[in-house]
C-alpha cells in the first residue's frame, strides 16, 4: 500500500540500530534522509553489503 510505514523503521531506532530501509516512496517526507540507509540507492545487494563492510565507525554515528 502507497505510504504505508511499519513500525520496523522506529522499533530499529529504539534499539539504537541504523536501519537499512526498502519500504513506503515517500519515507522521506516522515523520517529524515540521514537517520537510515536507503536500500533503492543500491543497484544491488553486492553494492549495499560492500557500502556496509566499508563504513566507517565515524560514518555510522552520523547516519
Amino acid at each position: 500500500m502507497p505510504g504505508y510505514i511499519t513500525e520496523k523503521i522506529f522499533d530499529s531506532f529504539f534499539a539504537g540500530c541504523v536501519p537499512v530501509y526498502l519500504g513506503a516512496d515517500n519515507i522521506t517526507e516522515h523520517i529524515p534522509k540521514e537517520c537510515f540507509i536507503d536500500k533503492r540507492e543500491f543497484d544491488t545487494y553486492e553494492k549495499l553489503y560492500k557500502y556496509l563492510k566499508n563504513m566507517s565507525d565515524e560514518e555510522y554515528v552520523t547516519i
